[in-house]
């Protein structure tokens, strides 16, 4: 297969100006990066949009095209790039000019991804630990990524994603995994507010149900009404939400979730 890597790489930035002309270690950041990449695709281009970036690239051999200012982000610049190099490739990889400790058995990874020629796009992704703190978590620089059993990308999000809670503190309802000690749950976290999108798969087999309800020692004559929708058969099925008034915290600033609150709730306010 024909395989070209493209660098994206802008001179204006507000957090680090004139980023990829940044000396490291007596390299430029770019050329770090396409040092990197160079001899193990088919080729390899940086896509700019300043002439004192691609300069410094034909400085040290490298090939670079001049894009468009405009672009809004690097995915978009590197279209352009591969329009301006033409030729009929068939794997595109979109390199980031500010990683220069990129490593070629990662691109090598990610180049074996599409031996399988059901494969569209590929991304790289590694698992975060509690070695890397809270703060890395938290990090939203650090874009996270949900997959699937099959490693396929369900969605991604610069908060913070947790997945498989513990069952003690969530409810009843929620599919009970293998472990019997998590549950299908997934709430996305946003720092300041805390929940704002949560979701999880609910419980179909009746029997998991009921014992649940009795670990939790809920009266079963309040629960009559939710078991009679397990009684006769059930199929897997999920409820997913935005919290209205946790969006108007993330829209407007607000610091207390009181002051979005439409009208006032109370604890058992409402009857059956």
């Amino acid at each position: 297969m024909k395989t070209i890597g493209i660098i994206p790489a802008r001179y204006a930035s507000t957090r680090f100006p004139a980023k990829p002309l940044a000396m490291l270690g007596g390299k430029m950041v770019v050329q770090r990066v396409y040092g990197q990449v160079a001899g193990l695709l088919d080729r390899t281009v940086v896509a700019t949009d300043d002439e004192r970036i691609a300069e410094a690239v034909r400085s040290f051999g490298g090939e670079a095209v001049m894009t468009s200012p405009s672009h809004r982000s690097g995915t978009d610049r590197c279209r352009e790039a591969l329009d301006l190099c033409g030729g009929d490739y068939d794997i595109v990889i979109n390199i980031q000019g500010d990683e220069p400790f990129v490593r070629r058995s990662q691109l090598s990874a990610l180049l074996s991804c599409f031996d399988d020629t059901a494969t569209d796009i590929a991304t790289l992704v590694k698992p975060m630990t509690e070695a890397d703190g809270w703060e890395a978590i938290a990090n939203p620089n650090s874009p996270k990524v949900v997959v699937d059993a099959t490693m396929h990308a369900l969605y991604f999000s610069r908060s913070v994603i947790l997945t498989d809670y513990p069952k003690e503190i969530k409810a009843f309802y929620m599919k009970l995994n293998d472990d019997g000690k998590t549950v299908r749950a997934m709430d996305v976290l946003f720092p300041k507010i805390g929940e704002i999108i949560g979701g999880s798969e609910r419980e179909a087999d009746y029997n998991k149900l009921l014992r649940r309800i009795e670990e939790l020692h809920i009266p079963m004559k309040d629960m009559w009404w939710y078991l009679d929708t397990r009684r006769f058969g059930s199929c897997p099925h999920s409820g997913f939400g935005l919290g209205f008034e946790r969006l108007l915290l993330f829209v407007t600033g607000m610091a207390n979730i009181r002051d979005v609150i439409p009208f006032p709730r109370t604890p058992k306010n409402a009857e059956f």
